[in-house]
């Protein structure tokens, strides 16, 4: 027969002994998380570019023309100072 005092120190000492256990289990864990995280890199790495440059690639032709700015300014909503001012 187990002393009623021992019990609850047998019981915390059990769970104490499968800690490790538990520990590893979630390391495995971990590890599959990584792995299916590289091989998603992996694969986005390898992805191939959709835009490839050729003899069809249109020519741009120059353009005279500009672009003027004049009094623009910027704040962000709800605010009286202005980040900047052109």
């Amino acid at each position: 027969m187990i002393d009623a005092g021992l019990l609850p120190l047998l019981t915390i000492l059990a769970m104490a002994a499968f800690l490790p256990v538990s520990e590893i289990a979630e390391v495995g864990r971990q590890l599959a998380d990584t792995l299916g995280a590289t091989r998603r890199v992996y694969a986005l790495e390898n992805e191939p570019v959709p835009v490839t440059d050729g003899p069809s690639l249109m020519k741009a032709k120059p353009v005279d023309a500009a672009i003027t700015l004049d009094t623009v300014r910027f704040a962000y909503p709800g605010q009286q100072r202005q980040h900047w001012k052109i």
